[in-house]
């Protein structure tokens, strides 16, 4: 007898404790298992593991839709919270469209269909705009590796190619000057409640890294060499106890021999000092940056952020999920920018003024991890060198 399609889900029970039930395909009844957890992120990994490794086989009729949760539960098990949130509602998306849709009877006229159908749609935080065509190439693109996921676990015979057309991303271009970034840092300053916004804009000044890698920054992965003490005896200072003035016969104070962090009359500082982001999942990989030398950011990690919490940036003694895209507008209009004031424009920056400072390209890609290829197509405008070649070339 054929196996028959089992459909997990999770529930809470009444100590909010999550758990995966399923029926029975042999007696009916409802199969209950623990996640041992309070998390629901924790929880849909859990149930992501038990649809892949489950006792289940494909249905009879294999659906897109089918083919998109079966590709969205293997990404909950290895990418962050922060991705799956945003992956969520290109899948629901895709899936209301054509999740019906026999695999076999998909085409690429289905892939044209729902790039008209997507231009009709709009986002929830947009008002009346349409979805842009670079947010319908990121639904197509997961489509594209659903598919190809389907094939490879032997979901379906052959596999199915699709081809993304006529859907061009717009361009940002939009960076940060010094007295923009000034001003904006300024605005933080002076807001207690803007201590993680000061955080962010400065570690993403700094590293070039991505919003999620620096959420995710905790600080044992920040490294700032011992400092080395010793015992310097003072001027013993008169103390006052019960109304009499004492004075020590001896007074002593440490004072820092080697490693010193910051020295606030040259602002030399340690070298040695660096960010390890780790080994990052999937294709957006996380280099270790050196920062000994950047005194704004090394005196906000030794003096300021709180180190109490596991995190390096947290608001309000909590880690930051999605990222803090309202704040940061909210900053970037009262700086007076001229343009939205962005995650990604903090990682535009960076790359911006190393180009400007004339760091070669092969250098930039150390740092950041961003391709020589792509820096040399986005950034190439900004390299001295192009000014000092063209010279007065077209002078008449």
């Amino acid at each position: 007898m054929a196996k028959q399609f089992i459909k997990y889900r999770k529930r809470t029970r009444t100590d909010g404790i999550w758990e995966i039930v399923w029926n029975d395909p042999e007696t009916g009844k409802v199969r209950r298992e623990s996640c041992k957890t309070r998390d629901e992120h924790a929880a849909e990994r859990k149930l992501a593991e038990k649809i892949l490794t489950g006792d289940m086989v494909p249905p009879s009729v294999v659906t897109i839709g089918y083919l998109l949760e079966r590709y969205f539960q293997h990404v909950k098990r290895r990418k962050a919270k922060n991705t799956i949130v945003s992956m969520k509602s290109k899948v629901e998306r895709l899936i209301d469209y054509m999740g019906n849709l026999k695999w076999e009877e998909f085409g690429q006229s289905d892939v044209e269909n729902y790039i008209d159908h997507a231009r009709s749609l709009t986002r929830w935080d947009r008002g009346t705009e349409p979805l842009s065509d670079g947010t319908i190439k990121k639904d197509l693109q997961i489509l594209r590796s659903a598919l190809r996921h389907g094939h490879l676990h032997k979901l379906v015979p052959t596999a199915t190619g699709i081809e993304i057309r006529n859907l061009e991303s717009a361009q940002r271009t939009d960076w940060l000057d010094e007295a923009q970034m000034t001003a904006v840092l300024q605005c933080c300053a002076e807001d207690e409640d803007r201590d993680h916004i000061y955080g962010f804009l400065l570690l993403a000044l700094a590293t070039g890294a991505r919003k999620e890698a620096i959420f995710q920054l905790t600080w044992d992965q920040v490294y700032i060499p011992q400092i080395e003490t010793e015992l310097v005896e003072v001027a013993p200072t008169p103390v006052e106890r019960n109304g009499v003035v004492a004075i020590p016969k001896r007074s002593y104070r440490s004072v820092a021999t080697k490693n010193k962090p910051l020295n606030w009359e040259t602002g030399e500082v340690v070298r040695g000092a660096h960010i390890d982001f780790g080994a990052a999942q999937g294709n957006k990989r996380r280099p270790k940056i050196p920062i000994g030398q950047n005194e704004r950011l090394m005196h906000y990690l030794l003096y300021c952020a709180d180190r109490s919490q596991r995190y390096v940036v947290s608001y309000r003694k909590q880690p930051i999920r999605t990222g803090i895209k309202k704040g940061l507008e909210a900053v970037g209009k009262e700086a007076g920018l001229p343009f939205k004031l962005t995650h990604h424009v903090l990682k535009r920056t960076c790359v911006t003024w190393l180009v400007r400072k004339g760091i070669s390209f092969d250098a930039i890609e150390r740092m950041t991890n961003t391709t020589v290829d792509t820096l040399k197509r986005h950034y190439s405008q900004h390299s001295p060198d192009l000014e000092e070649e063209l010279g007065d070339t077209f002078s008449i």
